[in-house]
């Protein structure tokens, strides 16, 4: 299994597709933060709707997350390294990630993505290499070859593409040029169709997050260190924001090829400014800057209005426990529709997963809504 060669790709027959950068949005991220914002003036309501805690359904990380039709899938990919399938009432139903050689046991399951058109659960696993297709209950239909390696997430376009994040550090130095693209789709049977986002960068620069994500029907991908966003599809990738930060010292592009190791990367990052969390929805985008050495600044956008609000962070003043950090590092696996909450934002679904007490919190109309007097149009 592990010297297993990939399957031959010809780059001559691979697709690029290109880049419009006409219509992004400029979004102006100054200097001027403001203090701690109490959390009950972003949180105007909320309910739990409890995971059944068995033996079966416990799990340790909710690094992923889905809700589709009448199912909640929790991923848990750091500790249990298993797909937990529950009904949206919270009734534990099944788990997937069986260890073994079998068709249908995993080595190393990374991701996960739904396809809405076929009904089907599709896992990657990192050390088999494969799309592996599940039903939605969970039982196991196929699998097919991918001819590269990725550590991050995908999203599987209403076309069929599977469309999935790489770097230099994931080592696919056999895809020849082709490597240098960091969107690569592929059909459902694995076959290498197109690729987009073409710059170089160092090994050392590795994927340490999930930057390709979901709204509603669109696919959004957020490019580590470039401080913009993309909305991506079979034909086009096109900027939707480019975040300025003029006003501190930018992490720029052409650096990112030169380190030439690991310590260079992180004395330069350190020093530097980036976006390093991003969400959205209908009304407001929720972002991180990362600036001298990880301190966070966190900023609301309303789309509406054109209102930048910038905080140094928000301040648990409400009558249930939560710890904010958790939100932040946890925001970006649910991107139906931001809105804030103990781990995960959305509001179609679901939107609150504390893996360690198994609770979940889940929206019918909307939970954790941005408080309409938060943002106002002067």
């Amino acid at each position: 299994m592990k010297n297993r060669p990939f399957p031959a790709v010809d780059a001559g027959r691979i697709e690029i597709v290109p880049i419009s950068e006409e219509k992004g949005e400029i979004i102006k991220v100054t200097n001027e933060i403001g203090e701690n914002i109490p959390a009950s003036k972003l949180i105007e309501d909320f309910f739990y709707v409890p995971l059944e805690s068995i033996e079966e359904s416990l799990f340790a990380y909710c690094n992923q997350i889905e809700v589709f039709e009448d199912k909640i899938f929790v991923f848990d990919r750091t500790g249990t390294e298993k797909l937990f399938i529950f009904r949206k009432n919270g009734k534990f139903l099944k788990s997937i990630g069986e260890k073994g050689g079998a068709p249908f046991e995993f080595f190393k399951p990374r991701s996960f993505a739904i396809d809405r058109e076929k009904k089907q659960i599709v896992i990657y696993d990192n050390q088999k290499r494969k799309w592996m297709h599940f039903s939605l209950d969970g039982n196991y239909i196929d699998s097919d070859d991918v001819p590269f390696r990725t550590i991050c997430n995908f999203q599987i376009s209403s076309t069929g593409y599977y469309i999935t994040a790489t770097s230099k550090g994931d080592w696919n130095n056999h895809l020849g040029p082709i490597a240098d693209y960091k969107l690569l789709y592929t059909d459902s049977l694995g076959n290498l169709q197109k690729a987009a986002c073409y710059y170089q960068e160092s090994e050392h620069n590795q994927l340490v997050y999930d930057p390709v994500r979901r709204l509603e029907n669109d696919i959004l991908y957020v490019p580590m260190y470039l401080n913009e966003v993309y909305t991506v599809t079979d034909t086009t990738l096109s900027l939707r924001y480019k975040f300025d930060y003029s006003e501190f010292t930018p992490f720029e592009k052409e650096k990112i090829a030169t380190f030439e190791n690991y310590d260079e990367l992180r004395d330069y990052r350190s020093s530097h400014t980036y976006l390093s969390t991003f969400a959205e929805n209908s009304t407001h985008l929720f972002f991180l800057t990362s600036d001298n050495g990880n301190e966070r600044l966190v900023s609301i956008y309303d789309k509406r209005s054109k209102k930048l609000l910038q905080v140094s962070g928000i301040q648990c003043d409400t009558d249930f426990i939560f710890d904010f950090s958790i939100v932040l590092s946890m925001l970006v696996f649910v991107m139906s529709s931001v809105v804030f909450s103990i781990s995960v934002i959305s509001t179609n679904s679901v939107d609150c997963v504390s893996s360690s007490i198994g609770t979940i919190i889940t929206d019918i109309s909307l939970i954790f809504s941005i408080s309409s007097d938060i943002l106002l149009v002067e």
